[in-house]
């Protein structure tokens, strides 16, 4: 998500049959380029696409679950709660 545009990420994840995006959390919220990646998504027959969300956090972890929630309102079928470490990115 840091190297390519939004559009490449949004056509990767529709392509993929199984998705893992991993997240920190920054000022209690996912990075701004995990945000505009996720909106190019097209949340048309996704319920057949797995997901995991994982990610590093200093204090809080929110910003791993707002993807959680994201792609499960998106329709992805969740594979496991999300996946947080503190201080270990």
């Amino acid at each position: 998500m840091n190297t390519a545009t939004p559009q490449q990420c949004a056509l990767a994840l529709e392509k993929a049959s199984y998705i893992a995006v991993g997240t920190g959390t920054i000022n209690r919220d996912a990075p701004p380029q995990v945000w505009v990646a996720l909106s190019e998504i097209m949340c048309i027959n996704t319920e057949s696409k797995s997901f995991f969300a994982f990610g590093s956090y200093g204090w809080t972890g929110e910003g791993t679950d707002a993807v959680d929630l994201r792609l499960r309102q998106c329709g992805f079928l969740q594979y496991s709660e999300p996946f947080k470490v503190c201080m270990k990115p």
